[in-house]
This record gives C-alpha cells, structure tokens and sequence, in this order.
C-alpha cells in the first residue's frame, strides 16, 4: 500500500488575513458535498476580500476551478 500512497500538494502559506466565520447552515446541509462546501467557502472568502460591503463578487467557472484546483465541469456541478 505505502508504494501505491497519492504524492500529498505542499499545504498552502499562511497568508495571515481574517475570513469570518460563516453560518452552520453551510456545514450542517445534507445536499451538500464536501466539494460544493469547499466552493462556497472559497467564494465567501473572495467576496470578503474584494467587496465587504456590496456582497458581491463578479467570478468565472474558470477562476473557480483554479483556485480549488478542479476542472471546470467539476465546478459547474458544485455549484449546481
């Protein structure tokens, strides 16, 4: 088994900014899979870097899929 063990990615830098904490509602979904928790987080935290105050963020499938390393397809299902 330990020849055949996946090649783990370097954890990413600390990048010392403050996301806040979103509602349990996101965590406690049963409909959600891990991957679309994952997406929403991602996209919680460009929204609050970029536009605390308007809440809104202008974002492509394809930076999506970049910055949670996914395809596009993948995406565009996590978001469904």
């Amino acid at each position: 088994y330990a020849q055949m063990e996946r090649q783990r990615k370097p954890s990413p830098q600390d990048s010392r900014t403050y996301v806040p904490e979103l509602s349990a509602r996101l965590d406690d979904d049963p409909n959600l899979t891990d991957g679309a928790r994952r997406c929403a987080r991602k996209l919680a935290e460009l929204t609050y870097r970029q536009n605390r105050e308007g809440r809104s963020l202008p974002v492509t499938v394809t930076y999506l899929a970049k910055a949670l390393g996914r395809c596009r397809r993948t995406v565009q299902r996590y978001l469904r």
